[in-house]
């Protein structure tokens, strides 16, 4: 079973250390960063901190696997006989994060199944795609934990905060 604290803090080290490099080589954020790239540091850091995140050190890094459910998965392992999925969206709109929570549900129950957000949200104003999920999901998604931090851009014209989120789909 998979230590769900310490897969989201690392998956949030992750994300913050890539803000701040960003933010120091050219004045972006996380926002800057590729889907594919923040998912390929997310996977080599829970590789790196797998005996903290599973238990063992005997855990395969399965990289964009191709699990028959639509496409590959953006981060894989398998530990033991037990695979952990993840799949990752940054900044994108509510039908993309349905199509990949709906991916994930026609994943075996078997397996540990998690959807981490990364949105965009401009200061002082609402945004409703977070609720969205939880009313669209509510028997079919749990949430772990959420994290929000300032970020740059140049995008926007206020002040932009990333809302990290990981929940867990059953």
């Amino acid at each position: 079973m998979t230590d769900q604290t310490a897969l989201f803090q690392t998956i949030k080290n992750t994300v913050t250390t890539i803000d701040i490099e960003l933010n120091k080589t050219n004045g972006k954020g996380i926002f800057f960063a590729p889907e594919l790239y923040t998912a390929f540091c997310m996977g080599k850091d829970i590789y790196h901190n797998r005996f903290s995140i599973f238990g063992m050190l005997d855990v395969e890094w399965k990289r964009e696997m191709n699990l028959g459910d639509g496409g590959p998965s953006d981060i894989c392992f398998k530990a033991g006989d037990t695979y952990l999925v993840i799949e990752l969206k940054l900044r994108d709109t509510i039908f993309a994060y349905q199509a990949d929570i709906e991916k994930l549900k026609r994943l075996p129950a078997t397996y540990e199944k998690f959807f981490c957000v990364l949105i965009d949200k401009i200061k002082g104003k609402n945004d409703g795609r977070l609720e969205h999920l939880k009313s669209d999901y509510k028997n079919e998604i749990t949430h772990i934990e959420h994290h929000c931090f300032q970020t740059w851009n140049d995008w926007y014209s206020s002040e932009v905060c990333c809302h990290l989120n990981l929940y867990k789909v059953s």
